[in-house]
């Protein structure tokens, strides 16, 4: 993938700086002594082990534990409601696989593993680069994790101050501005709190630009409003576009030759509980009626918030963001409000995170990048937009 990226577009991964950081990796004695809190706790929750097998993650490891065949379902099932105070001490997350009678508990490292977005881009296997829209946001237990925003359509992220949504946001933008050219990938960035993602005003060419508006990153609730109409009316007539050229989608509007190409647009909103509180039912509605049907015509939306309320992250919103990024909440009602189910609140660390698509939920490390990688980026391609 590294060489790809380099070969294709204007910016190296050179910009991405892995800090001289001695990782600290999951040691033996570690996992020995965990591997023995856990027969000792299961033995008296009169659960008999069968085995157990432990794998090392980022920043949790996965002990898979089977039980005894004799063993009752109602004493697992009760372990993973109402888990054992030692394992609530630890943080440990506890999840009953009934087809393969297994339990799984993901006790928490000792030392977190950072995982740096240069890394995960210079691992990005070929079947993840071909996708449209490309995106590396962390290390699973078995490797580096990636997802198409384009089959994804839209991306709902999710937790409480502090737990690594901002990064992640980051990470995504900087993951799609190393797959994509100005002209096949637009962006448009709404920032009501002001402080997220005005480094990328220097990005120029990589702002959308959308009749009436100007090409900046949108600090301004009603500005932010206008800039959603307009948005609704480029899906209109990208759809009109379609009608005519009797494609049904921007892939196979892009495909086909003898007219221009429709470049991806991706709305990045951070905190939108802002423009959903002082905007209440207009943006609600613009929302769903944008995020229902607008991922045909390339238009994809990123939703970031730490207020988890019902409230804030409504039904319309849920329907129609079946991919989520939940980050460490203070509670299982925020979990089943961003999630579905619980676990968010089970969560450990600053980039802790669990990423949920239909009904798997994959809990991982979530990608590094640093301020100062981020201004670099932005600066050089600032820089060489004339080229």
């Amino acid at each position: 993938m590294n060489d790809k990226l380099q070969n294709e577009h204007s910016f190296p991964l050179t910009l991405l700086q892995k800090p001289k950081d001695c990782e600290n990796q999951v040691s033996q004695h570690e996992i020995a002594e965990n591997e023995g809190i856990i027969r000792t706790t299961l033995k008296g929750c009169c659960i008999n082990i069968e085995s157990v097998e432990a794998k090392p993650g980022p920043s949790f490891t996965l002990f898979k534990v089977k039980p005894s065949p004799l063993t009752r379902l109602s004493v697992i099932t009760k372990l993973a409601n109402d888990p054992p105070l030692e394992f609530a001490s630890r943080d440990a997350r506890i999840i009953v696989n009934v087809e393969e009678k297994t339990i799984c508990i993901e006790m928490p490292n000792e030392h977190q593993k950072t995982v740096f977005l240069k890394d995960a881009l210079q691992s990005m296997p070929d079947e993840a680069s071909s996708g449209v829209l490309p995106c590396a946001i962390g290390e699973s237990i078995d490797s580096h994790f990636y997802f198409d925003l384009s089959q994804a359509h839209h991306v709902l992220i999710a937790g409480a101050t502090g737990g690594g949504k901002s990064v992640c946001l980051h990470s995504i933008i900087l993951s799609l501005l190393y797959s994509k050219r100005p002209d096949e990938l637009q962006f448009v960035f709404i920032d009501p709190k002001k402080v997220e993602l005005g480094v990328y005003n220097q990005i120029g060419k990589y702002l959308a630009e959308l009749k009436g508006t100007q090409r900046n990153v949108v600090l301004d609730t009603h500005e932010a409003m206008a800039v959603l109409d307009t948005l609704d009316a480029e899906m209109d007539n990208r759809f009109r576009l379609l009608h005519e050229t009797q494609t049904k989608n921007i892939a196979e509007y892009n495909n086909q030759p003898g007219h221009g190409r429709m470049p991806y647009i991706v709305v990045v909103m951070d905190e939108f509980a802002d423009l959903a509180i002082f905007e209440g039912e207009a943006f609600d509605s613009i929302i769903r009626v944008l995020s229902s049907i607008a991922h045909h015509v390339g238009i994809h939306f990123i939703l970031s918030t730490q207020r988890p309320s019902p409230n804030i992250i409504t039904g319309s919103i849920k329907a129609n963001f079946p991919t989520r990024i939940a980050f460490r909440v203070v509670d299982d009602f925020d979990s089943y409000t961003i999630l579905d189910r619980k676990g968010a609140s089970q969560l450990h660390c600053v980039g802790d995170m669990l990423f949920s698509e239909g009904e798997s939920l994959i809990r991982m490390r979530g990608t590094f990048v640093s301020d100062e990688e981020i201004k670099t980026v932005t600066e050089y391609i600032s820089d060489h937009e004339s080229n």
